[in-house]
């Protein structure tokens, strides 16, 4: 500690005993750095899918869609225990996708955002979109099944704090975007 303290540069110039300056930029320098940390570690998530962040209630998402995304008039609990509350549709490039906002039951947040190819001709496209935003993905797997084969792939934007997964089988294929704070603690 007494290196930390002599590489603060501030001199021992007779106004307080050198001991007691040096205690008070230490006891600065704490104070500092526990704050830094509490509001890294405990800040919400603000990043999230375009228009979307991950702190919004369904009726914000709608809000912020300036019209492009819609309340379900029935919301429903998917198998994840999450509420789909909102939809929309998305275009990007000659990919067309569904858009389902889901929700956390208990806090109604934002918890993932799943789009769902249209047209699944787009989806080698798709796959090479998003490794050409993303580059490798962290993980990716493909396995046969009955018919056919299941791809799915996972990418870690740290930056904007998502977790971007994708997910093919048969005609079904989509892209789950989730915060990475949270989906690696599951609900």
């Amino acid at each position: 500690m007494a290196s930390l303290i002599m590489q603060t540069g501030l001199p021992c110039n007779g106004a307080a005993p050198c001991g007691l300056r040096r205690s008070r930029v230490l006891a600065c320098c704490i104070s500092t750095t526990m704050l830094l940390l509490g509001l890294f570690a405990a800040g919400p998530a603000i990043a999230g899918w375009r228009y979307t962040n991950w702190a919004m209630t369904p009726e914000e998402v709608v809000t912020a869609s300036q019209g492009k995304a819609a309340m379900l008039e029935e919301p429903d609990v998917t198998r994840s225990g999450l509420v789909r509350s909102a939809k929309a549709d998305y275009r990007a490039g000659a990919l067309s996708f569904h858009v389902s906002f889901l929700f956390h039951p208990a806090t109604n947040v934002l918890e993932r955002v799943v789009l769902k190819l249209k047209n699944a001709g787009g989806a080698p496209h798709l796959y090479q979109d998003l490794e050409s935003h993303y580059g490798e993905p962290q993980s990716s797997e493909i396995k046969p099944i009955q018919g056919g084969e299941r791809h799915t792939a996972e990418w870690l934007d740290v930056e904007s704090n998502n977790r971007i997964t994708y997910f093919g089988v048969g005609d079904y294929y989509a892209i789950e975007y989730a915060p990475i704070s949270r989906a690696m603690n599951g609900l």
